[in-house]
């Protein structure tokens, strides 16, 4: 991911709503494609998106390099699918991601929440 510089040091996200529908359609989906879904992202990363965008530019993040970094997320999302962890703890893998690919000296997200 290509940044320019971000001087502003914490940039925080705020926590959002579990996307329920996400997960029972995951849920009820064939596990092919659950697993094609979730490693796609689109219907976990537009919404977190949408939402983020204003942050995320900010700190030089496209949605190009959002959506792939939400597609690398995929065994946190399965995770949250199965229960196995919760919507909060799937986001901060998904920041801490984020966080990883920011070669913005100095900038970091955080999750409130």
């Amino acid at each position: 991911m290509s940044r320019r510089k971000n001087p502003l040091g914490t940039i925080s996200l705020p926590l959002l709503e579990e996307p329920l529908g996400v997960k029972t359609e995951s849920i009820q989906a064939d596990a092919s494609i659950r697993r094609a879904a979730l490693r796609q992202a689109s219907d976990i990363a537009a919404p977190l998106y949408r939402a983020w965008g204003r942050e995320l530019k900010i700190a030089h993040i496209s949605w190009q390099s959002f959506q792939t970094e939400a597609s690398k997320n995929y065994l946190a999302w399965e995770r949250w699918v199965s229960g196995q962890l919760d919507w909060p703890a799937s986001l901060k893998a998904l920041v801490d991601l984020l966080n990883t690919g920011i070669d913005a000296v100095g900038t970091t997200l955080i999750l409130d929440g």
